[in-house]
Parts: structure tokens; C-alpha cells; sequence
């Protein structure tokens, strides 16, 4: 199996753990999973097979895919408008182990949950981790 496609998969099983760290797992949840599989080109089957798979942490090597990854954890984390601590936690922690800046980390974060769940504009998100970097 190919790096990127590892990814890929490892992008699915945090999102799927992430959905399962406030123990309110919804339909709503599920569908985003899923979705996100789609578009990545990950089938159903193996999306259902990572519901009960661990399989190690795989992050990307590109830093541009590292912060969609993370963008995608954002978006499941606002996708029922409830922020629990548990949820930012994971957020953090995920940030740090792909090497993300931690102070951008926490803006967005931070901007997510003012936003209400809504998806930040690819252009912030860009000028929040350039100001990290300064």
C-alpha cells in the first residue's frame, strides 16, 4: 500500500476516533466520514472495516496536506455545533503529532468554535498559519 493512500485511510480512522471522543456519535458524523472517503477515493468497505481497525498514525508528509487533514478534523469536530473539551484536545494533539504550529493550532480552533462549526475560508487558514510561522 502506497504512502498517500496510508494517509488517506489514517485521515478516516482519526476522523472516526475523533467522532467517538465526546461519546455522542451521530448519523451526522457518519455521513461526514463517509463523504470525506468519497472524495478521497476510499470505499465504504474499507471505511467500515476502520470502525473496528487500528491502524498505525500516518501523517502527511506534504505540510499542505497536513493542514487539510486538520482542517478535516476541524470541520468534523463543528459538524453537530457542540465543542466539547474532549474534542479540542484531540484537535491539539493531532496538530502537534503532524508538526503543525501550536499557536495556529489553537486559532483555529479557537476561530472554529467562534464561527459556530463553520468551515474557515482556505485564505484565513493560510494567513493563520503564516502568522504562526512569524
Amino acid at each position: 500500500m502506497d504512502h498517500e493512500y496510508q494517509e488517506k485511510l489514517s485521515l478516516i480512522r482519526e476522523l472516526i476516533l475523533l467522532s467517538k471522543a465526546d461519546q455522542q456519535f451521530t448519523q451526522l458524523e457518519k455521513d461526514f466520514i463517509f463523504s470525506v472517503a468519497e472524495k478521497l477515493g476510499i470505499f465504504a468497505v474499507e471505511v467500515e472495516k476502520l470502525y473496528g481497525e487500528d491502524i498505525p498514525f500516518t501523517p502527511p508528509e506534504n505540510e499542505f496536506r497536513r493542514i487539510f487533514h486538520f482542517q478535516s478534523l476541524l470541520l468534523m469536530m463543528g459538524i453537530d455545533h457542540r465543542f466539547s473539551e474532549a474534542e479540542k484536545d484531540f484537535c491539539r494533539e493531532m496538530g502537534l503529532r503532524m508538526g503543525l504550529n501550536n499557536w495556529a493550532v489553537g486559532q483555529l480552533i479557537d476561530n472554529m468554535i467562534e464561527k459556530g462549526g463553520k468551515a474557515l475560508p482556505p485564505e484565513e487558514v493560510i494567513r493563520i498559519f503564516k502568522a504562526g510561522y512569524n
